[in-house]
């Protein structure tokens, strides 16, 4: 899920990119210069996880391992608030530093604009990386201590092994890897790069159509590159974006999940749902959760992680599914870009009208026109967050009137499907503080649940009818 947060540091590297002047510099020295602003911001949080450590008993049995979950429940808690740190840092890094500058210089130079914008992001990149191995480690610490203490009860001479067979490691001090690379690929920076995607995909295709010599003008070659990375996002979203967050195909030769995939099928068929082709997450127990991807009706894959099927029983499961269902029968994927195309007819007419009031000032152009896409980008993105939460209130209401018509167990007893809904959520959002909170594109559980109650009060009971 795309976070506030990373949707802002995409907005501020942007930015920042049309702010800085070209200075000459070296290569080198404006590298080493970026490194070590990164390097010292992953020393910072290195540092505050040492402390949080530091306060934690080291005593072996129960103790410990409460105070170990602790400090890593602590630790996740504190997470988002390191990402808020490296935004608030980031305009130092691409501006106060020499990186910002040279890659201007040698933008100018070479014309290459894609390789220019993905060194342009490359510090966001290092830094959640950075904060993804500190993750991790706390990751290997919290697993490694509960899963030794469970077999120091049992046996002491196995704990060991058991902690080595828990993380499917035998790296002593880097065992802590497989989590890392879950995290990379399951985490911020998988969010961040599907945001980045359709950017560096149109400066690329700029690149080639310059290369090719085509004879076209900045504008008409921009527009080109454009339609050409639209079109190869939207065909292209689910199978890049599945390989590499591991998502497969659910098929029936799957002994083990085979009855979830029926289930699916006779959901479909029954309440005439479009196909979807179904895909498993696998993820270690870690991603619970269910999407819809893609945005050709013929090529959307419903996502299951595999951390939904041993937290929820049948009729969650099925609630939950009924609510991806539900976001493309409604067409919220094109009410969520209303606010977009919104701010971007806005942002294309005052520019329209600034070229045609003031065709000679072309200094105070560029900076009302920066203004503008400032204040353009915060409106859309508070309308993003603003629509895609009622999405998300209406997708649970639909899924309930699914369930109600198509689903035996709830046929005549209409409150069970918010009900189980209701379970679902809780489940999934007790483990996670945070996510029980109001997010940027997800209403509170607070307000979801409050909302699951009032759809419940208004459907009495179905008696049957003979």
């Amino acid at each position: 899920m795309v976070s506030l947060r990373l949707f802002l540091v995409i907005l501020v590297t942007l930015v920042c990119r049309e702010l800085v002047t070209a200075e000459a510099t070296t290569g080198i020295s404006a590298s080493i210069s970026m490194l070590g602003f990164c390097l010292g911001f992953g020393l910072l949080v290195k540092f505050g996880a040492g402390w949080l450590l530091r306060n934690t008993p080291t005593n072996a049995g129960a103790c410990a391992t409460t105070s170990i979950g602790q400090a890593y429940e602590r630790f996740l808690s504190l997470r988002p608030h390191l990402e808020t740190t490296w935004l608030c840092l980031l305009p130092v890094c691409l501006i106060a530093t020499p990186w910002g500058s040279s890659l201007h210089v040698w933008e100018l130079e070479s014309g290459l604009q894609g390789v220019s914008l993905a060194l342009w992001f490359l510090p966001s990149v290092l830094a959640l990386s950075l904060i993804e191995l500190v993750a991790a480690q706390f990751d290997h610490l919290h697993l490694s201590c509960r899963t030794s203490f469970d077999n120091w009860e049992l046996d002491p001479n196995k704990a060991r092994r058991s902690e080595d067979l828990a993380t499917g490691s035998k790296l002593g001090d880097w065992a802590y890897w497989n989590h890392w690379l879950l995290r990379l690929r399951l985490g911020s920076l998988s969010s961040l790069l599907s945001c980045t995607a359709p950017i560096l995909m149109i400066g690329a295709c700029s690149d080639l159509l310059l290369w090719f010599e085509l004879g076209l003008g900045d504008e008409q070659r921009t527009a080109l590159a454009s339609a050409i990375s639209l079109v190869c996002i939207v065909a292209w979203l689910p199978v890049w974006l599945g390989y590499w967050m591991g998502a497969r195909p659910l098929t029936a030769c799957d002994t083990k999940h085979s009855e979830l995939l029926a289930r699916i099928h006779q959901l479909q068929s029954k309440a005439e749902l479009p196909h979807l082709k179904i895909m498993l997450v696998h993820s270690n127990q870690r991603w619970a959760g269910a999407a819809v991807v893609g945005w050709i009706p013929k090529c959307r894959q419903l996502w299951i992680g595999d951390g939904l099927l041993d937290r929820l029983n049948c009729r969650e499961l099925e609630m939950v599914v009924l609510h991806e269902y539900a976001h493309v029968v409604r067409w919220h994927f094109v009410w969520r870009l209303l606010p977009v195309m919104w701010s971007l007819v806005a942002a294309v007419a005052v520019s329209s009208v600034l070229h045609s009031v003031l065709p000679d000032a072309e200094s105070l152009i560029v900076t009302i026109r920066t203004v503008v896409v400032i204040v353009a980008s915060l409106v859309m993105l508070i309308g993003i967050g603003w629509m895609a939460r009622k999405c998300e209130l209406d997708a649970d209401e639909f899924a309930c009137n699914l369930a109600r018509r198509n689903c035996e167990w709830t046929q005549f007893h209409s409150p069970l499907a918010p009900a189980a809904l209701a379970s679902a959520l809780k489940k999934l959002m007790s483990e996670s503080p945070s996510a029980a909170s109001s997010s940027w594109l997800h209403p509170s559980l607070e307000a979801r649940l409050r909302n699951l109650a009032q759809i419940a009060d208004h459907h009495a009971p179905i008696t049957a009818v003979d």
